[in-house]
C-alpha cells in the first residue's frame, strides 16, 4: 500500500486528481486503480454575459419589490445604445410602472446622448407639478459601453454620472413632496417605461444593474462600477448580473434575491463590460 501511496504521488495526474477532491478507488488485490469524479468538482468560472433588448416588445418584469423604499437611492447599470433608435426616452429602470401617474424613481437616457434620473409624488401626471428631475447632456455614447449612475437624494440633491464622472446637469419639475413608492400595483422594469400615456423601451444592451438605498459617494461610484459585488454590500438592494446562460428569469444577487422575469425574446451575449 505504502508503494502504490508514493506512485500515486509522482504521478502529475493523480495528485492533480488527489487536489481536485476526486474519488480514488484502489483495488490492491488486482493492482488496477480507478478515478471517479463526482459533483465536488470545482465549478467552470462563470462567463460574464449580457442582455439584448430589441426595442420592441422585451423587458424585465421585476414586481412589486420597491413599495417601501424612500429616498435616497443611488441606480447603477452598463448599456449599450443602440444607435437605430429613434425614440425620445431610453428606459433603464423604472421602480413603479403601471399607472399613468408619476410614481417612484427611474433611471433613463435618450438618443440624444442624454443620462437623467426622476422621482414622483404620486399626486399627478402629465405635469410637472408632480415630479423633480435631474438631466444632463453628455458626449455621444451610442453605440458604446458606458457606465450610467443616478444618486437621488431629494428634490434638488441628485447627482448624474457617466463612467464615474460626475456631468452636473439641470433640474426640472417643481414637486416638493416626498417620493411616493407605495403603489401596490405597479411593479419595477428594466427596459420599460409608461409615462403621460406613452410607453418608452429600451434597445440595446445592458449589464450589471444595481440599486442601493443609500446615497453613494463618488469614491463608491467610481470604485463599485468596476466590480462584482456580493449580497454583503452596503446598503444593495437590487443587483442582476445577467449572466444567466438561459431561461427567462434574471437572479437578483442582493440579498433580497428579487428575480425577475423576461418578457418577450431578449437574447443573452457576451458582455464586454470591463468589471472584474
Amino acid at each position: 500500500m505504502v508503494v502504490l501511496l508514493r506512485a500515486i504521488r509522482r504521478n502529475s495526474n493523480m495528485t492533480q486528481l488527489l487536489r481536485s477532491g476526486c474519488l480514488l478507488l484502489l483495488i490492491v488485490l488486482t493492482g488496477a486503480i480507478f478515478t471517479g469524479c463526482g459533483e465536488d468538482e470545482p465549478e467552470e468560472p462563470k462567463v460574464n454575459r449580457a442582455l439584448v433588448f430589441d426595442g420592441v416588445d422585451d423587458y424585465i418584469d421585476l414586481g412589486n419589490i420597491y413599495d417601501d423604499v424612500q429616498l435616497p437611492v443611488t441606480v447603477s447599470a452598463w448599456v449599450w445604445l443602440d444607435p437605430t433608435v429613434e425614440a425620445g426616452l431610453i428606459p433603464i429602470l423604472d421602480s413603479q410602472d403601471g399607472l399613468d401617474m408619476y410614481n417612484g424613481f427611474n433611471i433613463l437616457s435618450s438618443n440624444y446622448s442624454v443620462v437623467g434620473a426622476q422621482y414622483g409624488d404620486g399626486k399627478g401626471t402629465n405635469n410637472s407639478i408632480y415630479r423633480r428631475a435631474k438631466s444632463a447632456n453628455i458626449d455621444p455614447i451610442m453605440g458604446g459601453w458606458v457606465n450610467l449612475t443616478a444618486v437621488i437624494k431629494g428634490a434638488t440633491e441628485m447627482d448624474l454620472y457617466l463612467d464615474g464622472v460626475n456631468v452636473g446637469g439641470s433640474y426640472t419639475g417643481e414637486s416638493n413632496s416626498a417620493m411616493n413608492s407605495n403603489s401596490p400595483t405597479e411593479v419595477a422594469k428594466v427596459g420599460y417605461l409608461y409615462q403621460n400615456g406613452t410607453v418608452f423601451r429600451f434597445k440595446g444592451k445592458m449589464d450589471e444593474l444595481k440599486i442601493w438605498d443609500r446615497s453613494l459617494t463618488v469614491d463608491e461610484v467610481q470604485d463599485v462600477i468596476y466590480k462584482k459585488l456580493d449580497a454583503s454590500e452596503n446598503g444593495l438592494v437590487g443587483y442582476w448580473d445577467f449572466n444567466e446562460s438561459e431561461g427567462s428569469t434574471v437572479f437578483d444577487r442582493s440579498k433580497n434575491h428579487f428575480n425577475g422575469v423576461i418578457k418577450g425574446d431578449a437574447q443573452r451575449e457576451l458582455s464586454e463590460v470591463p468589471i472584474e
